[in-house]
């Protein structure tokens, strides 16, 4: 049996039990997949693990967090049962970052597969990532002003159970507030006239 201070050396910060713990926390917070998660773990090291970690340690008490349940009251945005149930019960809270993220019109009625091709390999949002993604697009157009989100707009985002949804966001001028609503991928994309806003990076440049 060690001593007590091995026993200690063993639980340190650094063993790789605890790295790997703290690393993937790391990520998820900014954003990033269980996949890609997985995808660094294995590129990995130790050195870079020890790097990360000590970049987060210093630095995540003054950083601002995104709570997402905080849609839920916010002013000018509805959000329907089914979005809440399917998208908002798996969202985590996360680093407030800037999101880079580009967008495509739909000027026709698509198949759903013919048109999510066009949208690029990493087009479908966390959900942790879309509701930051909403948090901060709203915000910017909080009137219905002009500016990237059109008065129709839809994105894929990854829900509970893993499944894929379709996540559309319309202006109701009437009501004045933005509409979120998710349904199941049978239904297709929006329809013409539509802006679908494709998730290409976890992180602005």
């Amino acid at each position: 049996m060690g001593t007590k201070a091995e026993e200690q050396a063993k639980k340190s910060i650094f063993s790789v039990a605890v790295v790997a713990v703290e690393l993937a926390k790391l990520f998820e917070r900014a954003g990033a997949s269980l996949e890609e998660i997985a995808d660094i773990a294995r590129r990995g090291n130790e050195g870079f693990a020890r790097q990360c970690l000590g970049l987060y340690r210093g630095t995540h008490e003054f950083v601002e967090m995104f709570d997402p349940t905080t849609l839920i009251d916010r002013k000018g945005l509805w959000l329907s049962s089914n979005f809440q149930k399917d998208i908002l019960s798996v969202a985590k809270k996360t680093i407030r970052v800037s999101l880079e993220t580009s967008y495509f019109d739909l000027d026709k009625r698509e198949a759903d597969v013919e048109f999510r091709g066009r949208l690029g390999k990493n087009h479908v949002f966390t959900a942790t990532e879309f509701c930051l993604w909403l948090d901060q697009k709203t915000a910017l157009q909080p009137n219905g002003e002009e500016g990237e989100l059109l008065k129709r707009n839809f994105c894929y985002v990854c829900g509970v159970d893993n499944e894929v949804f379709v996540v559309h966001v319309d202006w109701y001028a009437g009501d004045r507030e933005w509409v979120v609503r998710a349904y199941s991928l049978e239904g297709g994309p929006g329809s013409s006239g539509s802006r679908a806003f494709s998730r290409n990076s976890i992180l602005a440049k």
